[in-house]
């Protein structure tokens, strides 16, 4: 039996493809902002516990405000060996403040 189900990392390329500033992808167009491709990402992080605590344990580096996990990305091409470009911001986990 064959799964066509893509890897985590297979489909999490574009969305590194997208973090790199030297490619020069627009905001916009990055795929955190596809609502469909992440949801599908958050089910493979799911799905993929090979090390028995698997990406649930993950699931804290979410960002709050809007479910960005951009902080668990790193972390799996950290543990891979391979350091994506580009950097998160120092305010990627900051919530923001309600004017009142």
């Amino acid at each position: 039996k064959t799964s066509s189900q893509p890897t985590l990392t297979t489909f999490l390329d574009p969305y590194v493809e997208a973090l790199d500033p030297e490619n020069g992808i627009e905001g916009e167009y990055h795929p955190r902002n596809d609502k469909v491709y992440t949801w599908r990402a958050l089910r493979l992080m799911a799905r993929d516990q090979s090390d028995g605590d698997g990406q649930l344990k993950r699931f804290g580096k979410l960002r709050r405000k809007d479910g960005d996990f951009e902080g668990i990305v790193r972390d799996i091409w950290k543990e891979r060996g391979e350091e994506i470009p580009g950097e998160m911001g120092e305010d990627y986990y900051q919530e923001e403040v309600e004017e009142e």
